[in-house]
């Protein structure tokens, strides 16, 4: 993850990554590509958005290709990068249940095919966040690994802590 407000994030920054072998895990995940427009392929990134939501928050870097989840370049994203976070905004917050606030969006760049598009998913105080897409719910988080489907205790155990920060916040 890297470790700067997302206005401070410069091309150096990204490079680090590479040069350092960052591996993606529970605070960051790398995409080679925009979103693509499959069903699959949108319930993949509401998933990434969720699971970051669900757990300690996290980084989403499209134009930045990943081998084993060691990433090996950034090349950057071609095509419109303003019609691509207006699409992947729009995939958000149709998709995502309730919608996560604080999600920032910043292209970085200096790349040979564009900017790198840098998403910071902030940990969510108003979690659990469900995927609702094409008639399917389904939660997901993230550990050292990355993301996963969250299971029946790990779901009752997510809207318990939600209800409990509320009373906590009171005293």
């Amino acid at each position: 993850m890297i470790e700067k407000p997302i206005d401070e994030i410069t091309k150096a920054d990204i490079e680090s990554l590479i040069a350092d072998a960052v591996r993606e895990g529970r605070a960051i995940d790398y995409k080679r590509d925009w979103p693509g427009d499959t069903p699959d392929d949108r319930k993949e990134l509401l998933a990434d958005f969720s699971s970051f939501a669900n757990a300690s928050g996290g980084e989403l870097l499209f134009g930045v290709e990943e081998k084993d989840g060691i990433p090996i370049k950034a090349e950057g994203l071609s095509g419109s990068i303003d019609e691509g976070i207006l699409r992947i905004e729009n995939i958000v917050r149709d998709g995502i249940q309730p919608r996560i606030p604080g999600i920032k969006i910043r292209p970085v760049e200096g790349f040979s095919k564009g900017p790198v598009l840098v998403v910071k998913i902030p940990k969510s105080w108003n979690s659990p966040h469900m995927v609702d897409f094409r008639n399917a719910s389904r939660f997901f988080t993230r550990n050292s690994a990355g993301k996963y489907q969250m299971d029946v205790t790990e779901i009752r155990s997510a809207f318990l802590m939600s209800e409990e920060i509320p009373e906590r916040m009171r005293r």
